[in-house]
């Protein structure tokens, strides 16, 4: 958001909404973007309900694009959720209804997953659209062709996975150091121990994106792209 062509300021803050002002320095055309973290508890997200309808008649706010996205730990539909819908609207789900109705805020056009979030339980696992993206018309007029992109988590997985095999291996090499200063028999099991650990998160690490190399073959060397042709060029 801080790139050189956009000049961003903070009109609004409270516990769960960051909103901003953009303006695009290329037509000087301003825009306003609201980041919104909603909290678990059903009682203070009425604050934030309440708060987007002030935002929205907000002079500052009112006749510019207007987009509102993030993690809002409310479903708005039955088809929000994986399981078996309810033909009864609970109260939580009409107060975000109704609050988006008068806030003249609608769902951004999206691709990728429907849900955005699951509880993690083989057993009985339910997935949920909690993440959202919502725009006002004068977003949609100025941004036809835009769309929201709700991909699987896949950069903090592998951000995490990298991060765990470098402090895997600075810690062999911290022990190395050890034994290499004051050899015991203490310090020897510690660095085989280490060093297994960190053998173990190497090799999936390898195997992850050896797996990954090989969905991209699939997807782009199938649809007959440069990526294909430079791996057939290549044999």
């Amino acid at each position: 958001m801080w790139h050189p062509s956009v000049k961003m300021s903070i009109i609004f803050k409270s516990l769960q909404m960051i909103t901003c002002l953009a303006v695009l320095l290329d037509d000087q055309s301003e825009l306003v973007v609201s980041f919104v973290y909603a909290l678990n508890e059903e009682s203070v997200r009425r604050h934030l309900w309440a708060e987007l309808l002030s935002v929205a008649t907000d002079p500052r706010v009112s006749g510019k694009p207007w987009s509102v996205l993030g993690d809002f730990n409310q479903t708005l539909d039955h088809s929000d959720s994986s399981i078996s819908p309810n033909p009864n609207t609970d109260l939580p789900t009409r107060l975000f209804w109704d609050c988006l109705l008068h806030a003249e805020l609608a769902d951004l056009t999206y691709r990728g997953c429907s849900f955005t979030w699951w509880n993690k339980r083989s057993t009985n696992p339910i997935a949920k659209k909690l993440d959202r993206i919502l725009v006002n018309e004068d977003w949609y007029l100025k941004f036809p062709s835009s769309f929201g992109m709700f991909d699987q988590p896949r950069t903090t997985t592998l951000t995490w996975r990298k991060k765990r095999v470098k402090e895997a291996h600075a810690k062999v090499l911290l022990l190395q150091q050890q034994i290499l200063t004051e050899p015991n028999p203490s310090l020897a099991a510690l660095e085989r121990s280490a060093n297994e650990n960190w053998q173990t998160l190497l090799h999936a690490e390898e195997s992850f994106f050896s797996q990954r190399s090989r969905v991209t073959w699939l997807k782009e060397g199938d649809l007959n792209t440069a990526y294909f042709h430079r791996m057939t060029s290549a044999r």
